[in-house]
């Protein structure tokens, strides 16, 4: 009998010594449960409860739903002068989807359309002809023929002939040579594909000392070697036909006071 009791007293004192160490452990958990809440919550109006919000989303999906509750006085006893124990539900706020910034289609402006430029249409000129002579001289050696405006020139032949091709317009034609006077006409007009001839033109002998301009002085100079067969001033052989004589001597004289350029005749 006493075997009995002893044994029903060592029961109950295992029951006894598990009810404490239960009764300590939910103390425990309210504790901690107590101090979370206290830090993140924020306390409303007295006696109300703790709300405590929180946003769930999911980057791969859409939002989750809202989760709405209210904080409640808990119904376990608390020490005297301290707030109930709050019981916290979180709550998702949805967040609408995110939207990826789409840039804007790139334009291009046209480009203006390129204006053909006109092909140049260059007008066909004409050409300029005669015939020029030295005066008391078989040959027209050394004459040298140009255009103004434009700085033409043109070859003569020993002959005395010329072509002169030129743009269409108005021109001054002047001929020149050494020891001569020179020759010169205005206004000749040139047409296109036409050619103009000019009237035959003669260049008189002028001075041939030196002076430019003809004088007493050159006549002198020929009629001083007049006579003689060799060792003569070769300037004194005006007409070039290898001596001087009186023809030498007329036609230098003929020339005296004249201008130095000749109008060109008709």
């Amino acid at each position: 009998m006493q075997t009995i009791h002893n044994a029903r007293d060592r029961r109950y004192a295992r029951r006894s010594w598990l009810a404490l160490l239960g009764l300590a452990a939910a103390c425990l958990l309210w504790l901690a449960l107590r101090v979370d809440v206290r830090a993140a919550g924020t306390p409303g109006p007295t006696g109300a409860g703790v709300r405590v919000a929180a946003v769930i989303t999911d980057s791969w999906s859409a939002p989750l739903p809202s989760l709405t509750a209210r904080a409640r006085p808990s119904p376990i006893v608390t020490e005297p002068g301290s707030a109930p124990s709050p019981v916290v539900t979180l709550t998702a706020t949805p967040v609408p989807p995110a939207t990826l910034f789409t840039p804007a289609a790139a334009t291009r402006s046209p480009l203006p359309a390129a204006t053909p430029t006109p092909a140049s249409t260059v007008e066909p000129g004409g050409t300029v002809s005669g015939r020029i002579a030295l005066q008391g001289w078989r040959a027209a050696s050394a004459i040298s023929l140009s255009a103004a405006p434009g700085g033409f020139s043109a070859t003569v032949t020993n002959a005395g002939d010329f072509q002169l091709a030129l743009p269409p317009g108005t021109y001054t034609l002047t001929a020149r040579t050494s020891g001569f006077y020179g020759a010169q006409r205005t206004g000749v007009v040139v047409r296109p594909g036409q050619d103009t001839q000019l009237p035959p033109v003669k260049l008189l002998r002028g001075a041939i000392s030196g002076s430019g301009t003809l004088s007493l002085a050159d006549v002198a100079l020929v009629a001083g070697q007049v006579g003689r067969a060799s060792g003569f001033d070769p300037r004194a052989d005006v007409n070039g036909d290898g001596e001087v004589n009186i023809l030498d001597l007329i036609l230098i004289s003929g020339n005296i006071g004249k201008p130095v350029v000749q109008p060109w005749g008709d």
